[in-house]
């Protein structure tokens, strides 16, 4: 297997990393990193990759053979969290979390693969849509698009993937968080996130990011009206 990139990408990539992670697909021939893509929030490797295989004899392997144009992502284990589940797993319990499917179908790329080696991670993933041409990032889109996205998103995640949701009068909104987000809500055990939430709203209720103004999230969470409800 022989691992590309296009001449105006200038990082490099572990490519002994890569052939072991898809050590498992002897039919893959050729991977060529098209792209870097850049934007988003995260600082691990998010790759536009063409994968060319060989088409097994046998039509009923096809399903193990990957071919086309997909998105790669390198990342590490986290350091401080050494029992927190990876993204690969986070993917698939997200995945199944509406048994009815529609929702992973409708906003869930599909995992193609995963790997992980020495505490370094890799996963492909479809690209979403199916299509470059109907793929843009968040923070790209207006204000009209923006808040559209956000109404639609935030429609699917009641409707489809908690559509089997209960109402627990007695449960606070407190306690729903605390399930929800577990020790990132400790000062302590969540440094991290605490730490990266006051570099980027300076400990204020409401900070702007490229334009917009945002709610601090921590704050919601810790706010005495959400903690006492």
């Amino acid at each position: 297997m022989k691992i590309n990139k296009a001449s105006d990408i200038a990082s490099d990539f572990d490519g002994d990393f890569l052939k072991a992670a898809f050590s498992s697909f002897p039919s893959i021939e050729t991977i060529t990193i098209l792209r870097e893509l850049v934007g988003g929030k995260t600082k691990a490797p998010i790759l536009l990759v063409d994968i060319v295989a060989t088409k097994p004899a046998d039509k009923a392997h096809d399903a193990d053979t990957l071919s086309g144009q997909f998105i790669l992502k390198i990342d590490h284990r986290a350091k401080g969290w050494p029992d927190e589940p990876v993204e690969a797993e986070r993917h698939q319990k997200a995945t199944v979390w509406d048994k009815s499917g529609l929702f992973a179908k409708n906003h869930i790329p599909k995992l193609r693969h995963s790997f992980e080696a020495d505490s370094k991670l890799l996963m492909l993933y479809d690209i979403a849509g199916l299509s470059q041409l109907r793929l843009s990032g968040y923070q790209h889109l207006g204000v009209g698009a923006h808040a559209a996205c956000c109404g639609l998103v935030s429609t699917s995640l009641l409707t489809e993937l908690n559509a089997e949701y209960r109402v627990e009068p007695a449960v606070s909104a407190r306690q729903s968080l605390e399930d929800w987000l577990g020790y990132r809500l400790n000062a302590i055990q969540g440094k991290r996130l605490y730490d990266f939430a006051k570099a980027q709203t300076l400990d204020k209720p409401a900070f702007a990011n490229s334009g917009r103004v945002y709610l601090n999230p921590l704050w919601v969470c810790n706010y005495d009206a959400v903690a006492k409800d």
